[in-house]
């Protein structure tokens, strides 16, 4: 019975041998390469097995089979008489390896080095009774960190998300958690690691963050990768503190306009410096009137807000004028009009021209010719209602010489020699009784 047995086991691996012909599997997407799926199990004296299809490696590669206790079963007992074979599947060339039993650990495992880029390997023990343990990996058995399954080609391992935060609604770690959960193939859940973040020490200014984070079952380990970026989305903010007066002869620069805006951002420090001026109908003003800026505030990321800033120009300034402060009138003269003392006057206004409302406010000279010093006051008053008062001083000189008076009895030297003897007489009779001659 035994020799038959035997005779079917070669049959078996006989034709295993033939089975290269399958296309090799493919590399695993995780560490184990061994896929139980793979081994045909052959019945004899001990339990083996051997693998249908080659697999993909690299190589001249360390490799390493572990395999538990609990995989082998009784085989344990005799694992120093079972080899294991290595096949070359490009030419079907095999190497035998002995089991190395680490007794402290309840496995054993055999290391080589690949031959090929398709192997298989043959005469694997195998008797499972309660524990799948057995894992084909890369490297050394120094390297051996546990069994994993073998994981499907269709798997996922690894997981990669983008979260967006607005920066006015910041997220704590604990809270970006809840978002995010990891269960076992049945449902109940599992606890998630963070391996690495970005985030949480971060000053959570605009940008691009990560959280890696790690949940394992069945010694099978996943990954999630969290890409967080925190967005700001809020428009600085602008505000004009008053109202923008500014005289006509007293134009400011508009980098002084721009102090009276209140600036302010959520997440960025900005300076009037950042202002940028998009329409300006103020600089070339000449004239009293309404005008206007156009200004626009950006952020870092790219934020805009727009800013309409009604700029008032006034006339402030009161007409101005040239006279002379004092005049001088003799009393013997022709009193001067209002008129005349106005026409002295060179009255000007910087804005109005001689567009002007001249007024008398004060008059004490009232054309007098009493000698004395005389105030009189001009108000002047542009279209702005700007007025000033100039104050001129009219001097009444007296320049009267004292004169005889005579009486009717006095002649003129003219009259007296242009008389002839007869107008003597008759002057005589005529002025009798006056020279007292009756």
């Amino acid at each position: 019975m035994k020799k038959w047995t035997f005779f079917v086991l070669l049959i078996a691996i006989g034709c295993l041998c033939s089975m290269h012909m399958f296309a090799a599997q493919p590399l695993p997407i995780g560490k184990n390469y061994l896929s139980l799926t793979n081994l045909a199990v052959h019945v004899d004296d001990r339990y083996t097995s051997s693998m249908v299809t080659p697999i993909i490696v690299e190589v001249d590669t360390d490799f390493t089979l572990v395999l538990s206790y609990g995989f082998i079963g009784q085989n344990e007992q005799a694992i120093d008489q079972i080899l294991l074979y290595v096949e070359d599947s490009t030419d079907y060339s095999t190497s035998a390896y002995h089991f190395v039993n680490d007794t402290a650990n309840e496995r054993v495992y055999v290391e080589f080095v690949t031959p090929a880029n398709e192997i298989r390997l043959l005469n694997i023990p195998i008797n499972i009774q309660d524990h799948y343990g057995a894992i084909l990996y890369q490297g050394t058995y120094q390297a051996f960190s546990g069994f994993e399954p073998y994981i499907k080609q269709t798997e996922m391992l690894s997981y990669e998300g983008v979260l967006m935060i607005d920066a006015d609604h910041i997220k704590s770690v604990e809270e970006i958690l809840t978002l995010i959960s990891a269960k076992d193939p049945v449902g109940n859940p599992l606890p998630i690691q963070i391996i690495e973040d970005t985030y949480s020490p971060s000053d959570k200014q605009p940008g691009h963050y990560l959280i890696s984070l790690r949940t394992t079952y069945n010694e099978v380990s996943k990954h999630y990768r969290l890409n967080i970026f925190i967005y700001d989305i809020t428009a600085p903010m602008m505000s004009l503190r008053e109202e923008v007066i500014i005289p006509l002869t007293e134009k400011v620069d508009i980098s002084e306009i721009m102090t009276y805006i209140d600036i302010s951002d959520n997440v960025d420090t900005l300076t009037h410096q950042d202002i940028e001026i998009i329409e300006d109908t103020y600089s070339s003003a000449q004239q009293v009137g309404n005008y206007h800026l156009k200004v626009r505030l950006s952020d870092v990321s790219q934020n805009m807000s727009e800013l309409n800033i009604p700029i008032l120009i006034v006339d402030r300034k009161a007409p101005t004028a040239e006279y002379p402060f004092n005049i001088f009138i003799y009393n013997t003269d022709l009193p001067l009009s209002n008129q005349e003392i106005l026409d002295k006057f060179i009255i000007i206004d910087d804005v109005d021209g001689t567009n002007v409302t001249k007024t008398w406010t004060i008059n004490h000279y009232q054309q007098t010719v009493v000698p004395g010093v005389y105030h009189m006051q001009l108000t002047t008053k542009d279209l702005s209602n700007n007025q000033s008062q100039h104050s001129i001083y009219i001097h009444v000189v007296d320049n009267e010489a004292p004169d005889f008076s005579q009486d009717e009895l006095i002649l003129s030297v003219a009259s007296h020699e242009s008389m002839t003897n007869e107008d003597i007489i008759s002057w005589f009779q005529n002025h009798a009784s006056q020279l007292g001659l009756n």
